[in-house]
């Protein structure tokens, strides 16, 4: 019988949080005592523990509007459960990853994962060793960042697939946030991979499985074949030392106190404008 496609998305564990190296599942969360803690069930080739969180049942914002023109619609309030499956896979050193259901990234710390580690894993796979030739029509789409007195972030799509060129990206000004394209070796990957600070594929597999898969992730982001042409995605990193974020902190509230030097404040990532009026 043929294995189900499962659409997976994968954060890898830093291996200090707080300080403190990572020997505990909780460690990864936002908030432990708001999720329900879940042990595996029976004998499986790796440790694991599942955070489920189930929200307030609610009415979409939009119904009271629509039953003043059309009656009670029947519509009624309905939960929306998270998950993120915590797994600690043993080869090499210990490794902790995140799998995310729903919505369950925001139930992980933000200081827990990784920044761009599903990034490299992707262009290691998209353009596998061997087979690193750029003009291969292989991406779907890019997301990059202009940083600049003005700071531009862009999503480029094609209808087909394209190479990296085709998208236009400055490589001396744009930071490369996330790409979507097809594997190489779809039979392990899947069809298409996503990669951004995590990885989003769909393969064909099995739950025992799992720690198999993500040895293979690990072992791609320890790949270096994508300097080979993508090296300059290296140039510009997001700072994840505890200490000097410490500092950089500190520097950024003496400037604002002081209100002396020139201080540009932008958006973390995309957001939908037309929901947004101001910022306090």
């Amino acid at each position: 019988m043929a294995l189900r496609r499962r659409k997976l998305t994968i954060y890898h564990i830093r291996g200090v949080i707080d300080g403190s190296p990572v020997s505990q599942f909780e460690q990864v969360l936002a908030d432990p005592g708001s999720v329900d803690s879940i042990p595996l069930d029976g004998d499986h080739p790796f440790d694991a523990q599942l955070y489920l969180s189930t929200s307030e049942p609610r009415v979409p914002p939009w119904v009271p509007f629509l039953n003043e023109g059309f009656g009670d619609l029947g519509i009624v309030a309905t939960q929306r459960p998270s998950a993120v499956l915590v797994i600690k896979t043993h080869y090499y050193k210990d490794h902790y990853f995140a799998l995310t259901f729903g919505q369950g990234r925001h139930l992980l710390r933000q200081d827990a994962y990784d920044r761009n580690y599903g990034l490299r894993v992707a262009l290691n796979v998209i353009y596998q060793e061997g087979t690193q030739d750029t003009d291969q029509g292989r991406l779907r789409s890019i997301s990059a960042t202009t940083v600049a007195a003005n700071t531009i972030r862009t999503r480029r799509q094609s209808d087909r697939k394209a190479t990296f060129e085709a998208f236009g990206v400055d490589i001396q000004r744009d930071l490369l946030g996330a790409i979507t394209g097809t594997p190489i070796d779809s039979a392990f990957w899947g069809t298409r991979i996503s990669g951004s600070d995590g990885l989003s594929v769909v393969p064909s597999i099995e739950f025992d499985s799992l720690g198999q898969f993500l040895r293979a992730v690990a072992k791609k982001h320890r790949d270096t074949s994508y300097q080979q042409d993508f090296n300059w995605i290296d140039n510009l990193r997001v700072v994840q030392d505890p200490d000097l974020l410490d500092q950089l902190y500190a520097e950024l509230i003496n400037v604002l106190l002081a209100g002396t030097g020139d201080v540009e404040v932008a958006v973390p990532g995309m957001i939908d404008w037309d929901e947004v009026e101001e910022f306090r």
